[in-house]
């Protein structure tokens, strides 16, 4: 195990740590300072979309998966890829009921039976924001009569149906609604101050009722964000914060320096997933790299794509047949394997960074270094590579130092750097860029 030189990620904490883990996340042993640092897997093209642009939504009905990209909806079933409509470019929610999709982006909503798309007035809403699916309604909500907290209802199991007397306003506060979701059969609508919870009453005039004694006096930057797994709702805030609700008890599970790097940044969206037996819920940013909350360690990393710092080429997920596919940034659909160390044949890069070490303002010397990686060759066809480097202040990093990794069945091998010199404030980064299995399971510095 891992005498754990790295944990989580802490952006823009150069003063005090720099902790980062870009692409890998902490596989925790029982006990509190062990562990492996597992790499995330490689996205592989279930089907190329062919436009180039993001693929902004993802849903399933009958089977086959529904896609919105640059303004297309398309039906994907197995390897098949038909376009089944047009819709407008830009921001997508998409739900559905028992034979329809509905979508709405660009303050406009549409219906797709899954062979056509049509656009569709939604009675008191004139601009929709987006929509949700709550036993068999289709839940728009958005603008209408100089308000932005507007809330239509369709008819039962007709996503094209809006009676003109089906809509309600907030009720805690009127505060424009950005996004909404439906968990454990309540209906959560998110302002951008707070949060209102609504139930099924069965009224024949409007049959959601609010619960007002569960309003959350938080509200959320972008209903992108919105996003349910592990029984609890996820979202980020318009300060930066990253709230979970769960049992109608919120809490904050963004760090200071997450927090403090959302709110510098442009936050596009997020999703969940999982991956070798984790739960995930990630934070796109339009500027940055993805931010990944690990709901077994409540620790964060960040995944990337290639060798830039800029986000991880997945921005949504649904699951099919026990399968996940991802909506990339690139018009793919794609798959995600432990077993593949590459995205779409390209770099993925693992690394690490240490927390900063100091010694109470006084000189210390590294001896030297060893870092254990469960690897092989993978088909390479050369002994892999791993690098190091070293900073002696904290921000700025030394020459790059190359060694061997472990070939397979080299159980034994490590990779080792000695007479790394004297620091007064020091700390290490590691990576692996070569396509080999690359989890990171031992290691340590000897000092002196």
């Amino acid at each position: 195990m891992l005498s754990i030189l790295a944990r989580q990620s802490k952006p823009g904490s150069y003063a005090y740590s720099g902790e980062r883990l870009v692409n890998c996340f902490l596989r925790p042993s029982d006990g509190a300072t062990s562990g492996v640092l597992l790499c995330r897997g490689g996205l592989t093209k279930h089907v190329d979309l062919g436009t180039g642009g993001p693929v902004r939504a993802l849903a399933k009905l009958g089977g086959s998966i529904y896609a919105v990209s640059v303004g297309t909806v398309w039906k994907v079933t197995g390897a098949a890829v038909v376009s089944v409509g047009s819709v407008s470019d830009g921001e997508t929610y998409i739900a559905v009921n028992r034979s329809q999709i509905a979508i709405v982006v660009g303050g406009k909503y549409y219906v797709c039976d899954g062979s056509a798309t049509s656009e569709v007035s939604t009675g008191a809403v004139d601009t929709p924001v987006g929509v949700v699916e709550a036993d068999g309604y289709m839940i728009v909500f958005g603008t209408g009569a100089g308000l932005g907290d507007l809330v239509q209802v369709s008819a039962l199991d007709d996503a094209s149906t809006f009676e003109a007397d089906q809509f309600a306003a907030a009720e805690y506060k009127a505060d424009s609604l950005v996004g909404a979701i439906v968990d454990h059969g309540q209906l959560h609508l998110f302002g951008e101050e707070t949060v209102e919870t609504f139930y099924n009453s069965g009224d024949v005039d409007f049959p959601f009722a609010p619960n007002r004694a569960a309003v959350i006096e938080h509200g959320c930057i972008n209903g992108k964000t919105i996003e349910k797994a592990d029984s609890a709702v996820y979202w980020v805030a318009p300060d930066g914060k990253v709230l979970r609700n769960f049992g109608g008890s919120p809490e904050v599970i963004s760090t200071p320096e997450i927090k403090d790097a959302l709110a510098k940044s442009t936050v596009t969206g997020g999703f969940t997933f999982s991956e070798r037996g984790h739960e995930f819920y990630a934070v796109t940013r339009a500027d940055g790299t993805t931010f990944v909350f690990d709901m077994v360690t409540r620790l964060w990393h960040e995944r990337v794509k290639g060798l830039l710092y800029g986000p991880w080429a997945a921005i949504c997920r649904v699951n099919l047949d026990g399968t996940q596919y991802f909506g990339c940034d690139n018009g793919v659909i794609a798959t995600m394997s432990e077993t593949v160390y590459q995205d779409f044949g390209n770099y993925l890069q693992l690394e690490f960074e240490t927390p900063l070490q100091v010694n109470g303002g006084e000189l210390f010397r590294v001896s030297r270094i060893h870092i254990d990686v469960d690897s092989g060759t993978g088909g390479l066809g050369r002994t892999p590579k791993c690098m190091l480097q070293v900073s002696t202040d904290g921000v700025n990093w030394g020459r790059e130092r190359w060694r061997d990794l472990a070939d397979l069945g080299q159980y034994g091998k490590r990779a080792a750097w000695h007479g790394l010199g004297q620091f007064r404030r020091g700390k290490i980064r590691f990576r692996v860029t070569d396509p080999v299995k690359r989890d990171v399971i031992g290691g340590a510095v000897r000092y002196g």
